[in-house]
């Protein structure tokens, strides 16, 4: 009696790779809440899971994010899920601030694209204020000593400004009379 042997071949699974959708991303203030993908692409054979998680850069959770941490889990067939990002805002200014987005313990799948950097851009009205000499008019005895004028910024100190100051001759000159002076000053944000 004869038999009829069929011989299949194996082939090996693909669990394909994960990936988040982009590598940058930016959120308002005030919302809504984005979503970034998590694409799983070249394969999709068999369950894997991946932990995801936000970390502070220069925004912190909870005041300026939700945080968000977990696992997900991808079923034989599927090929992506989201991930909602989601801001907490507030009504005072400040410049834009970061957080970031990672994905890590990957399991019976490769890992692509994983970390993502979140940018939070602020949606209140900047008050930088206004930069005023202290002073219209001084006088300097030639024998000395130096004098001080202040710069001061005043209704509203939002962000970081800066102004240039020069000496420039009218009747005195400059060196014979007195020590030119040039330069530029910086006011850093105070909110």
């Amino acid at each position: 009696m004869a038999a009829t042997v069929t011989i299949t071949p194996i082939v090996a699974p693909n669990a394909g790779t994960l990936d988040l959708s982009a590598a940058t991303a930016t959120l308002s203030e005030s919302g809504p809440a984005i979503t970034l993908t998590v694409d799983r692409t070249g394969g999709s054979d068999g369950t894997v899971t991946v932990d995801y998680a936000t970390a502070d850069v220069t925004a912190n959770a909870p005041g300026d994010y939700q945080t968000l941490s977990g696992t997900l889990t991808f079923l034989h067939g599927e090929l992506s899920k989201t991930l909602t990002l989601t801001p907490n805002g507030d009504t005072v200014w400040e410049p834009s601030e970061d957080f970031t987005l990672t994905l890590s313990n990957v399991v019976d799948a490769a890992l692509g694209l994983s970390a993502a950097t979140i940018t939070i851009t602020d949606d209140d009205t900047r008050n930088a204020g206004t930069l005023d000499l202290s002073a219209a008019t001084a006088t300097l005895s030639e024998s000395g000593p130096a004098i001080t004028l202040t710069v001061d910024r005043t209704g509203g100190s939002d962000g970081t400004v800066t102004v240039d100051y020069a000496t420039a001759d009218v009747t005195a000159n400059a060196p014979g009379d007195y020590q030119a002076l040039s330069g530029t000053l910086t006011f850093l944000n105070e909110s």
